[in-house]
């Protein structure tokens, strides 16, 4: 009840964004004249929107929790950066979320968030970055080599800025986690141990923002052939070799023996378990000797023969280049030169006239080796006939 003086009050406590009807009595003596108006208390509403999240590559969920009061509906509008309208959608008042998809991956958004209450309303804003894609086509190559392994790949769509690229061992260990330049479709990675399984993954960034997936790819580096392969026990019926393991991971090292006919070819060792068979010469025996053994002996040889040994490393599926040693089971060891990378022949001399030769010249350059045979006979000396 106000006094005949009054002529505004305040009503308090009322609900923000609420239509409300009001009714204005004037009274004099038994007399009652009323009035009825409407109003709607102002829009106290506070949202706070949570940053969009990525639920897809091309995906943004947004999130918002409201405040306080009344209100009609949401109208949730999408934006780029740059102010270009890309959907607007009204929401229920009690939906409190929302998803785009179909987006590009990487790419930044804005979502303003309006609601409405009658006339009135209030906004709020926040961005968020779609995940960016995923690259294609990964793998891991040995490129023939024994320590390193090439990676490649083809580029994503979208938005990125950089890679992140993991090594990891065949336990799922982490070896190595660098960083990897947006221009980059390739990455050398050096440094492994020969023989060994490793696993690549790698992760698509756009500003910190990782993809949902890694690529993922599984390489080899080639197992390392045997070192100092050496006869040690010559006798006319037997040959005793020996040798230094391969460097790094070896599961077993097939040794192949052949006896030398007068046939000529040429052999460049090769990976291929097929192509290390089809050696020169008949195979009169074959052993295979555990990572940890360093010699064999083969007996029931034939005295004065020639004979080639082959020694290949295996790991899983995979072989190194061969070692090759050729040797006369009588037990002459026919010759080995050390040459600099400068010299294009050499000459034995002192050796048997009409005698067929084999000789193996292994090309070196780092850790690799190539070899290619030739087999060669002798001039039979001049004899006098009458």
């Amino acid at each position: 009840m106000l006094g005949s003086d009054a002529r505004h009050h305040l009503l308090s406590s009322l609900t923000p964004g609420r239509l409300y009807k009001i009714m204005v009595s004037t009274f004099s003596g038994p007399l009652q004249i009323a009035q009825v108006m409407e109003g709607r208390t102002a829009k106290n509403l506070r949202m706070i929107p949570q940053p969009g999240r990525t639920t897809s590559n091309g995906g943004l969920f947004f999130s918002w929790t409201p405040g306080q009061g009344d209100l009609d509906f949401y109208k949730v509008s999408l934006s780029t950066r740059g102010g270009v309208s890309i959907d607007t959608r009204p929401v229920p008042k009690h939906v409190s979320s929302l998803g785009f998809l179909d987006l590009i991956p990487g790419q930044v958004y804005t979502v303003t968030i309006q609601s409405q209450s009658g006339t009135l309303s209030n906004s709020n804003a926040v961005s968020g970055r779609t995940a960016p894609a995923t690259v294609t086509a990964l793998q891991a190559d040995n490129g023939h080599t024994t320590h390193s392994l090439t990676v490649r790949w083809e580029r994503p769509v979208g938005v990125y800025d950089g890679y992140s690229l993991l090594l990891l061992d065949e336990a799922g260990g982490i070896l190595r986690n660098q960083s990897v330049v947006v221009d980059s479709q390739s990455e050398l990675l050096e440094g492994l141990t020969a023989g060994k399984w490793y696993r690549v993954k790698m992760v698509t960034l756009s500003s910190g923002v990782p993809s949902l997936d890694a690529a993922t790819a599984e390489g080899q580096t080639r197992p390392a052939a045997v070192q100092n392969l050496t006869v040690v026990l010559v006798n006319t019926t037997s040959l005793s070799f020996s040798w230094r393991p391969s460097d790094g991971h070896v599961d077993t090292y097939d040794l192949s023996l052949y006896h030398v006919s007068e046939a000529t070819t040429n052999h460049r060792a090769s990976g291929n378990r097929k192509e290390h068979q089809q050696t020169a010469g008949e195979m009169v025996d074959r052993q295979k000797v555990g990572p940890t053994g360093n010699g064999c002996v083969f007996s029931g040889l034939q005295a004065g023969s020639l004979y080639r040994l082959l020694v290949v490393s295996w790991s899983r599926d995979m072989s190194s280049d061969s070692s090759v040693l050729l040797y006369d089971a009588s037990g002459a060891t026919l010759g080995a030169e050390t040459l600099g990378a400068e010299h294009r022949s050499h000459t034995f001399l002192g050796l048997i006239p009409g005698r067929l030769y084999h000789a193996d010249v292994i090309t070196h350059s780092g850790d690799l080796a190539n070899s290619v045979s030739e087999f060669g006979r002798t001039c039979e000396s001049v004899r006098n006939f009458r």
